[in-house]
């Protein structure tokens, strides 16, 4: 997944990425200047040139790099959890807690995907994002089947369900101001256990 001459963890480019990041999600890539992104982060002119070959390479790399943080947060969880149940609780209020960089990647990927030919290693990041986050998914229904607390006929398409609602409810939240999230999840987590035929323990929270 590593690309980019700036995606080797060195902490002052990757602190120009965040920066970047915000600029290109809430203004778009048309309208943010390599001068705007130097200014609002402190980095000098030549020092940003040193890290990126031009706007193009530093938006395709803020979006990459916005993917592998969102996957590395994810394989947290899968390490920290043998329960598929605290597994997806746990997946879906991460979606609810880091909400509103999760809102950026989204908005950054609508950007992105006008410029689709243009990169194909960031398409090829995306598309293994959402795989990933498919699997991961799928694979944690699957062993609450085997376990005896899900009923399911196809973790695939039950996880295909599942991550093209909280694409929904992302998008919804960009054009719709007023969209609380938080509901959206939790309203989302009640249909998924109905799907899967699990109802909840009293103490765990819906």
């Amino acid at each position: 997944m590593l690309s980019g001459r700036a995606r080797k963890r060195n902490p002052r480019a990757d602190a120009l990425l965040e920066v970047a990041l915000v600029l290109f999600s809430t203004k778009g890539y048309g309208e943010v200047s390599m001068q705007e992104i130097s200014q609002t982060s402190n980095t000098t002119y030549s020092l940003m040139y040193y890290y990126f070959k031009n706007k193009e390479d530093l938006f395709h790399t803020a979006v990459s790099h916005s993917i592998d943080k969102t996957i590395e947060n994810y394989n947290e969880l899968k390490e920290k959890h043998s329960s598929p149940i605290d597994l997806i609780n746990d997946w879906l209020e991460n979606n609810i807690e880091y909400s509103e960089s999760l809102k950026r990647v989204v908005k950054i990927m609508l950007e992105f995907s006008e410029k689709r030919d243009g990169s194909p290693s960031v398409a090829s990041d995306i598309d293994y994002f959402y795989k990933f986050e498919r699997k991961l998914l799928a694979d944690s229904i699957q062993l609450g089947v085997e376990q005896g607390v899900f009923k399911c006929k196809s973790p695939d398409e039950t996880a295909d369900f599942v991550s093209s609602h909280i694409d929904g409810i992302f998008y919804g939240a960009l054009v719709r101001p007023d969209m609380n999230i938080e509901t959206a999840m939790r309203e989302l987590k009640v249909v998924l256990w109905r799907l899967l035929s699990y109802q909840p323990m009293a103490h765990e929270e819906v």
